[in-house]
């Protein structure tokens, strides 16, 4: 099982942009590039259904005859620009690039069995991951460390939440890129310098002391299980990163806080 970082998704999603020919633009229009994905043989079709055929799903890509169906209400919201409607046509694009072994739903709310199966958890956060870069490149973000959730959500008509998560995996890219070592929030460094003071050898707090602004809270979890210290889960983009190993081994389900 190949496991893909945030900088592969966004690799990915860049590479396939310039393959369909819609590597200068900033917003994508959405049946657009459904129309493209058919031309170039990457699904067989996509298809209208009624709302009835379809209760309480946005989208279902099918593994086999490689068709996505969509309900009247998503294809008629992304039509007037709705950013769930259109968010939801690129989630199953990503089913498309990250073939899963099963078809996928998407649904309105998800199930129980699509928070736990891992599996479906796995495809469904694959496909996600796909929407987001695919939607928002990083080349086309113009980010800076300066950028706001809202500038993200402006530029690329994404809702507050995938703009917010997005822009934390940005700044993650940007800083990889541009080889900026991550400072730490400034729970985090409460929390290791009260660890330190009890007695925990903590490695991780430098000398000076930066905290960076505050973008997601924090989760205080149990020992690490990679470190063994007590650990506090600097949270973002349903990832969760040890506050004193950077260990990334802790996977947030549906229903953690976030």
């Amino acid at each position: 099982m190949t496991t893909y970082t945030v900088a592969d998704y966004d690799r990915i999603a860049t590479d396939l942009r310039l393959r369909l020919g819609f590597e200068a633009q900033i917003f994508l229009d959405p049946f657009e590039v459904l129309a493209a994905f058919k031309q170039r043989g990457l699904i067989t079709d996509f298809i209208s259904r009624s709302d009835s055929e379809m209760p309480g799903l946005e989208g279902h890509f099918d593994v086999e005859t490689r068709v996505i169906s969509f309900p009247e209400t998503t294809l008629m919201g992304a039509k007037r620009g709705d950013r769930r409607a259109i968010w939801s046509i690129f989630h199953e694009l990503g089913h498309v690039i990250f073939r899963p072994a099963r078809s996928r739903n998407r649904s309105k709310a998800r199930s129980l069995v699509e928070r736990v199966v891992p599996a479906i958890v796995r495809d469904e956060r694959a496909a996600d991951s796909f929407a987001a870069a695919f939607a928002a490149p990083y080349d086309r973000s113009e980010y800076t460390p300066q950028t706001t959730a809202a500038d993200i959500a402006a530029r690329f008509r994404l809702n507050d939440r995938a703009a917010t998560i997005r822009l934390a995996e940005l700044g993650e890219i940007h800083r990889k890129r541009h080889h900026v070592e991550r400072r730490l929030p400034s729970t985090a460094i409460r929390f290791l310098e009260e660890g330190r003071s009890k007695g925990h050898h903590i490695t991780s707090l430098p000398a000076r002391l930066e905290a960076a602004p505050e973008l997601f809270p924090a989760f205080l979890g149990p020992q690490c299980t990679s470190c063994g210290e007590p650990a506090l889960y600097d949270v973002g983009s349903t990832r969760a990163l040890c506050a004193n190993c950077r260990s990334n081994g802790h996977r947030f389900q549906d229903g953690d806080p976030l």
